[in-house]
């Protein structure tokens, strides 16, 4: 169904036509008269736009009728009022091409007249804007005030791909894939009409928009918000049990609508990020605006309803007022002949359905409601714009049966391959080549290359300044378990795509916490679970880990908190994080304690919580071998942030603390790049102090920004950098079981989901280069050989005994005596750095 054709109110000034099947919507408009009057007043008594004489004025989705010029007439009044130097209106009206403009314009004659006798002189211009709201209708900067009622609830199309069987919207029984669906497409949707609407919208402009919406996050949790198209589904189906229909017609209609919530709202406008949010309420009103009429016409404030006139006149008018608005769709669909016969039963289904408990009949008539989300917002061009994705997930992808969403999340992106140094496609690698052997290994063994969760999938782009700027299009804007499947899903097509077979992971990032410990494991579990059939036999993570940074349980440590009950529970989230990685054949297991450290010496006992660190340690080791995990046991060294003092500083403090409690040959280190820099070292250092003390087991490849002095986590893509980092790995051997795990993440300005690509290969292909630059300097021999030569003296017999531990300070003296002043050689550093340079 393209609903840009065949979307439109019922035509004319019939018995069934909107303009006399719209009270409802009338009802709407004098709801928000007051907030439309306050927000054209904040206009005009803006100081960018105090003075205007012209105004421009859009109206969105305004139909035909009665109430049509009903806003324009409002803002009038109100310009009047304020003896404003407004002296001419623009007025567009706006709505789907099929919408009835005839009757709109056959009416201007009347309103003009009735606006002279009211000695109100300003005439509008008045001019008929077809088109989807959900993309451009306006020049850029022209519209001072947007107005849209009753419209924003009907989406640019129907999901794709809904298997939303025997119903034509959500139900009660319609699967989880299919309430994701609608939810999802409207998000879309109102990002698109957002972005549009900044476009056009001067700085300072205003926008009222109302339309149908529902007070629960849970679709279907109101029965209010669906109820009334899933009589009309039964109707259908009705005629299906008498042969008028087939069944499968209803199964192939779905209606383009969505009763969205104030969360969903507050997402959307959050991520596009062009609006201000001044007002959001909500109100309820009546499907039938004219039963509480009826019942005060008829003095029937206590009625028993003794016979049901008022609910079959309700029921009808409730099934009239759904008529108008829905029968061009069904009738497309359905055809013309079947209308009439459908809302017959409707009606009846209606009157059944208000008289269920004759007891609650009045209550219901007066209580039934839907819920209006009414929303002012305002304009102002340094609100921060997140363009739409370069690379949508694939939304046209259907749900399969055991609702779960299925389909592409980087349809655009093709598998990542090797196209060599002279490729200028960004998506391609030009230096990383799997399969090549470079100094007896495959590339693919020296870097063992791992995609980080967190950073890839829950990155959002914000700062301590500044709200979230990516806008993933997979993302509904929960923390649930779904959603975390979901992203699970994206995290290995991204793997496969990228073509690595490794992933790291915090255990709170894949999984949301629960109310209780109990219930956040089980949450972990069934998002472990399909990790684990996703990995399939050659995908496994590089490391695990638990967060005990983020939970403000952990704001004194975890391992190293004051109170005892932190430390039990810190002690139970890793025992469970070992437990889901060796179940995913993870081949280490990582601690970063990031707050484990102090702020403060006064309060500290620092003693106290080394020992009690090192404790944990030791249980950690001993869990492991109870179960039977062979992974590494790996500890990432950072000198602060977000403590002032961590206590494995760098390298050298957490190979002392290790030798200090006897775990030396239980753990190993991940060195991470831009800890290194943060503790005042070079990466090259940390990496070379490690290996020295035959602690490097993993390399977290990322950088800093020599002039920021915090953890930035880029990418890293200095060449010389990369150089010297693979120097150290080729010295070691490699780093297996570890490997390098991108713990960087994407800068707030990138927010193309092909961005998340680009930064990988980039990163990989750093590296890749560094690994052939180091072999290009092995196979020449000029730095080994100068630094060789720099010690060739101690390749003597005394420089032998004293590598040895023979050279005693005696025999030393006699032969420094027996020597006289040495003579010192140059130490040749400019050489060394132009024959690295050589190899760049």
């Amino acid at each position: 169904m393209e609903v840009g054709q065949v979307l439109h109110m019922n035509k004319g000034d019939g018995k069934i036509s909107y303009a006399r099947n719209s009270t409802v919507q009338r009802k709407t408009l004098s709801i928000t008269a007051p907030i439309i009057e306050k927000a054209v007043l904040q206009l005009l008594g803006s100081n960018n736009i105090m003075g205007m004489e012209s105004m421009g004025i859009a109206d969105l989705g305004c139909s035909s009728g009665p109430n049509t010029l009903l806003l324009m007439s409002q803002i009038m009044d109100v310009i009047h009022a304020k003896r404003s130097k407004v002296t001419e209106l623009r007025v567009s009206l706006n709505d789907l091409y099929s919408n009835d403009f005839n009757t709109i314009f056959m009416s201007l004659p009347s309103f003009y007249n009735k606006r002279e006798t009211n000695q109100h002189v300003m005439n509008p211009f008045i001019s008929a804007v077809p088109g989807s709201f959900y993309g451009p209708l306006f020049p850029r900067k022209s519209m001072h005030f947007i107005h849209s009622s009753f419209s924003l609830h009907w989406l640019s199309q129907v999901p794709h791909g809904l298997n939303n069987k025997r119903n034509i919207y959500i139900s009660k029984s319609s699967r989880q894939c299919v309430l994701d669906s609608y939810s999802m497409q409207f998000q879309k949707d109102f990002y698109a009409f957002l972005s549009s609407r900044a476009q056009e919208i001067v700085d300072g402009g205003r926008m009222v928009l109302s339309f149908l919406g529902r007070p629960s996050s849970n679709p279907t949790a109101d029965e209010g918000t669906f109820y009334l198209f899933e009589l009309l589904a039964h109707a259908l189906m009705a005629m299906v049990s008498e042969g008028l229909i087939e069944e499968e017609k209803v199964n192939s209609f779905n209606l383009p609508y969505y009763t969205s919530c104030e969360e969903e709202l507050n997402l959307v406008f959050q991520k596009e990020g062009s609006f201000i949010k001044d007002q959001l309420e909500a109100f309820q009103i009546d499907w039938d605006t004219g039963c509480a009429d009826y019942l005060d016409h008829n003095n029937m404030p206590n009625a028993t309803f003794d016979d049901d006139r008022t609910i079959t006149s309700s029921g009808q008018r409730v099934a009239n007022n759904i008529r108008v608005v829905v029968e061009s769709m069904l009738e497309s669909h359905f055809g013309k002949e079947i209308m009439d016969v459908v809302f017959q039963k409707y009606a009846k289904l209606v009157s059944k359905y208000l008289s269920k408990d004759l007891h609650k009949t009045l209550m219901k008539m007066k209580a039934e409601k839907i819920l209006l989300l009414l929303v002012c917002v305002s304009f102002w061009i340094f609100g921060v714009t997140a363009g739409p994705q370069t690379c949508p997930a694939d939304l046209e992808s259907d749900c399969n049966d055991s609702g779960e969403w299925k389909g592409e999340f980087f349809p655009e992106i093709p598998k990542i391959k090797y196209e060599g140094p002279s490729s200028k496609n960004p998506l391609s690698y030009k230096w990383y080549n799997a399969e090549e052997e470079i100094l007896g290994k495959k590339m693919k063994d020296w870097m063992r290359f791992s995609v980080a969760f967190w950073h890839t999938f829950r990155g959002s782009g914000a700062d301590p300044f500044g709200a979230p700027t990516k806008n993933w299009p997979w993302e509904d804007g929960t923390n649930s378990v779904a959603m975390a499947k979901r992203r699970m899903k994206a995290n290995f097509e991204f793997i496969n795509k990228l073509g690595v077979d490794r992933w790291c992971f915090h255990d709170r990032d894949i999984a949301p916490d629960g109310k209780t410990l109990e219930e956040t494991n089980k949450n972990l579990d069934e998002v472990v679970a399909l990790a684990k059939d996703l990995q399939g036999a050659k995908i496994r993570p590089l490391w695990g880990t638990a967060q005990l940074f983020m939970h403000p349980r952990y704001m004194h440590g975890g391992a190293t908190s004051s109170e005892l009950g932190v430390y039990a529970y810190a002690a139970a989230q890793v025992k469970k994080a070992i437990e889901v990685t060796h179940y995913l054949g993870g081949e280490n297991y990582v601690f970063w304690g990031g707050r484990e450290g102090y702020q403060s010496l006064l309060n500290t006992d620092m003693g106290r919580e080394l020992d009690h660190l090192a404790r944990f340690l030791e249980a950690a080791v001993a869990y492991k071998k109870k179960i039977g995990f062979n992974g590494t046991l790996l500890i990432e060294p950072k000198p602060q942030e977000p403590t002032k003092h961590q206590y494995d500083w760098d390298a050298a403090t957490t190979a002392n603390f290790l030798r200090k409690y006897g775990l030396l040959g239980e753990f190993k280190l991940n060195i991470e790049c831009n800890h290194a820099t943060l503790s005042g070292h070079s990466c090259h250092h940390e990496l070379e102090t490690a290996r020295l003390n035959g602690l490097l087991g993993n390399i977290d490849a990322n950088t800093g920004d020599p002039q920021i002095g915090w953890d930035t986590d880029e990418f890293l893509t200095d060449i010389a950098e990369a150089t010297r980092v693979m120097l150290t790995v080729v010295k070691n051997g490699g780093l297996a079981p570890g490997g390098f795990n991108f713990d960087a993440k994407l800068r707030r300005e990138s927010t193309d989901v092909e961005d998340l690509f680009i930064a990988h290969i980039s990163g990989m292909d750093t590296l890749a280069r560094g690994l052939r630059n180091v072999a290009k300097l092995i196979e020449d021999g000029s730095l080994a050989e100068l630094v060789r030569k720099r010690y060739e003296s101690f390749d003597t017999e005394v420089g032998a005994q004293i590598e040895a531990g023979k050279g005693d300070f005696e025999y030393l003296e006699k032969k420094a005596m027996e020597w006289g002043e040495p003579k010192v050689p140059s130490a040749k550093q400019e050489l060394a750095e132009r024959l690295f340079q050589f190899a760049l």
